[in-house]
């Protein structure tokens, strides 16, 4: 989990553990390994949250 603040509205967001798998290709199963993964496609996952959180605000924030 983590969480993304845009134009003072907080969200946090959970992924599953498939996703790391998705986006990179490499399928881990250890927990160490599914860290690695994570922190390699940190930026990505974090400009696709930050894309749906911009959307939800056209749409109508919530906060």
């Amino acid at each position: 989990m983590f969480e993304i603040v845009e134009n003072g509205c907080g969200v946090i967001c959970a992924i599953s553990l498939m996703v790391p798998g998705d986006l990179s290709e490499r399928w881990c199963y250890k927990p160490a390994d599914q860290f690695k993964s994570f922190a390699r496609i940190r930026r990505q996952i974090e400009a696709i949250a930050l894309i749906k959180i911009r959307i939800t605000l056209m749409i109508g924030p919530t906060c």
